[in-house]
């Protein structure tokens, strides 16, 4: 890894930045199966299916901290919470993640997404789906299931449905009454 480091995110135990590709020493004789990166945090999955994550604590985006005051984690973190499942791919944008399992179960943790608080516990989003494709946006979800666009997250920014306002319940997105509105980062059309 290399780049900013001052939340932590590169997993050193420090928060020093580094402008040379180097290897995480937590990981050196572990088999790493997938990365992700959201804004000041990181993901790991490991071939023995455990996930770890490190950087910004702040809103539990990489999972229990010590300490409710704790800001980041600067060493790899073990994250619990997937129950008998094989995790097949990870990701994290802005101050949520996610872990996306076999059967096509999507966790989430971090900024709230589900509910109205963060939660540093991962938690299914969509227990009654399928999914096939995920796709993490800055305060939002989309996943695919069985050719249907479902989202969850920030409504209040609009960036799905304008119709929808919760914050918490997974909906089915209607493109035709979707707009594409161009707001930068955070969109997704």
């Amino acid at each position: 890894m290399c780049g900013d480091g001052s939340f932590g995110q590169l997993g050193t135990g420090d928060t020093q930045s580094r402008n040379l590709p180097f290897e995480v020493p937590s990981f050196t004789t572990k088999h790493v199966e997938k990365l992700a990166f959201g804004m000041r945090h990181s993901l790991v999955l490991l071939k023995d299916n455990s996930v770890y994550g490190f950087g910004s604590a702040r809103r539990g985006q990489v999972g229990k901290s010590a300490s409710k005051n704790q800001k980041f984690c600067n060493t790899p973190r073990l994250i619990d919470g997937f129950p008998n499942c094989k995790i097949v791919n990870l990701y994290a944008n802005g101050d949520h993640s996610a872990a996306f399992d076999e059967s096509g179960q999507l966790y989430i943790w971090g900024r709230a997404l589900v509910g109205e608080h963060d939660d540093d516990q991962p938690r299914a989003a969509f227990p009654s789906l399928s999914i096939s494709q995920v796709a993490l946006g800055w305060h939002h979800a989309l996943v695919l299931s069985g050719g249907e666009l479902y989202t969850i997250g920030a409504y209040r920014h609009q960036k799905c449905d304008p119709s929808v306002s919760e914050n918490a319940v997974a909906q089915k997105l209607n493109l035709t009454t979707t707009s594409s509105k161009h707001h930068g980062t955070p969109h997704n059309f």
